[in-house]
């Protein structure tokens, strides 16, 4: 007989149907944490567990041992195997030998890490005697052997492990004696040879198949050398899948649609090891917009059903800025006029790193007075072209002055712009004096003692100004002044007097 060895306890929490009961791994005989779930199949030979058991009942299973701990079959795990040899006949049999056949599931060869090892014998239950040998056994009497398997990789792809004993030995004729071991059910044959009492020992390992994927920026080109992430930078990034089941993953693909390359495969990949794309991408100008680079990834393999993904968001700083300049149109060679028209253009600049939308420039004092610009994109511009017409205020001012601002989605707080437009003045009136009547007093028709003369003084605003607090003089004539608060271009201010 042979069989493999290390008992977990477990919970029954569903009654067992078609051969089977779900059961709860138990880290201890009050069942106080559940460590895994998983439906394994409960045998009525040997376990007596079918139709026997109720819910709540505690079972024993014997998988391989978990030397790692992760509360799963992985390779590094040891299968231990009790070979028990039975003098069945009447005389002593000797030159025992034992040879170990060990396969996984798929047939492949298999070697044991330690072949099996002698510990003693029995005989009707008691120890054998002190000076038992190796290789005899009398009638009755029973030899303990012990072989382990630390778990490889190929056996848990392959889905568990075979073992076969054949025992061979010489009886005092010197006739062979041989025997193939069995599972310890000689009551149910298992390989279809119709031979009960020589099944192979099989260990079934749960093939459990899983994957991660992860996903960083590894490195960025700078080539703008800003130290940050900014337009037409290279970034280099890692997107690393990660075997994380206990079984060879095969034909791994890792994709990543932005990235150049977009995928790589992976033949094979055994558990805990990676399958990595390492691809380049180039920063955009919607990527500033959006604030982050936002990318998905995945992995696929034959083993995993679906596809396990990951989305990978790379904050981009966003740096919006905007300037504004108002300057003329064009120059003017001659002097600017009263109703004259002065062109403007103001522009706005996006010096920033961020489109701008929703730009908007106004001047209250040019018509247009408001240019709005859907969008604009870092280093372009916004341009608002407008006139205004020169009034007498602006000459008599000596200058326009206008304020423009500027405002945007991304830069609510206005920016202005001031232009202060120069305009020369002409301040050269004209002073005339004439005589209006003379009142011949002698009837002498000459300006004689005595005679009246009336006399008219002409202030004329011939400049393009207008005049204030205008006092004109004559102190020969009576009234001797006059005074005009205001003279626009093209009026007088009169003082008539007499002598």
């Amino acid at each position: 007989d042979e069989t493999a060895s290390n008992q977990l306890k477990f919970k029954l929490i569903e009654i067992p149907s078609a051969g089977g009961a779900k059961l709860e791994r138990i880290t201890s005989a009050e069942g106080a944490t559940t460590v895994t779930t998983q439906l394994l199949t409960v045998y009525g030979a040997g376990n007596e567990t079918t139709g026997l058991v109720s819910k709540g009942d505690r079972l024993l299973w014997t998988p391989p041992a978990d030397t790692n701990g992760s509360n799963s079959v992985n390779a590094g795990d040891t299968i231990t195997y009790t070979i028990t040899v039975e003098n069945t006949g009447n005389v002593t049999v000797d030159s025992i030998t034992l040879t170990d056949t060990l396969l996984d599931a798929d047939g492949g060869a298999l070697s044991l890490t330690t072949a099996p090892a002698f510990s003693g014998t029995t005989k009707g239950g008691a120890a054998g005697p002190n000076n038992a040998t190796e290789g005899t056994l009398a009638p009755g009497e029973v030899a303990s052997y012990t072989a382990t398997y630390v778990i490889g990789q190929a056996a848990i792809d392959a889905g568990g492990v075979s073992n076969t004993v054949i025992a061979k030995g010489k009886d005092p004729s010197d006739n062979d004696v041989s025997d193939d071991s069995d599972n310890g059910d000689e009551t149910k044959d298992d390989d279809g040879d119709e031979d009960p009492t020589k099944d192979p020992t099989k260990t079934p390992i749960d093939q459990l198949p899983a994957q991660t994927i992860s996903k960083r920026v590894a490195s960025n080109s700078d080539e703008e050398e800003s130290n940050d992430i900014s337009l037409g930078d290279t970034l280099t990034y890692s997107v690393v899948a990660t075997n994380s089941g206990n079984t060879t993953l095969t034909n791994m693909v890792v994709t990543d649609e932005k990235l150049n390359p977009t995928t790589i495969t992976c033949a094979s990949v055994a558990p805990e090891d990676t399958c990595e794309l390492a691809g380049t991408y180039t920063v955009t100008q919607a990527d500033i917009d959006a604030g982050e680079i936002l990318n998905n990834a995945q992995v696929v393999s034959d083993e995993v059903d679906e596809p396990t993904k990951t989305t990978l968001k790379t904050p981009v700083e966003q740096k919006p800025a905007i300037t504004i300049e108002k300057r003329l149109a064009e120059e003017q060679e001659a002097d600017y006029a009263v109703g004259d028209t002065i062109g403007f253009e103001i522009v706005a600049t996006n010096t920033g790193n961020q489109t701008l939308t929703a730009v908007t420039i106004k001047d209250s004092m040019i018509t247009p007075a408001e240019k709005v610009c859907e969008t604009v994109a870092p280093a372009e511009t916004c341009v608002l072209a407008g006139s205004y017409t020169v009034t007498q205020a602006d000459k008599d001012a000596g200058e326009v002055t206008n304020e423009a601002t500027v405002t945007s989605d991304q830069t609510p707080l206005p920016k202005k712009a001031v232009l202060t437009t120069g305009l020369v003045q002409n301040r050269k009136p004209t002073l005339t004096k004439t005589l209006a009547s003379h009142l011949d007093k002698d009837e002498d028709n000459t300006i004689s003692v005595g005679d009246i003369l009336s006399f008219e003084v002409t202030l004329l605003n011939d400049g393009d100004i207008t005049l204030t607090q205008v006092n004109v003089k004559d102190n020969k004539i009576s009234p001797s002044s006059q005074s005009c608060p205001r003279i626009e271009p093209g009026e007088s201010c009169v003082l008539k007097g007499a002598y």
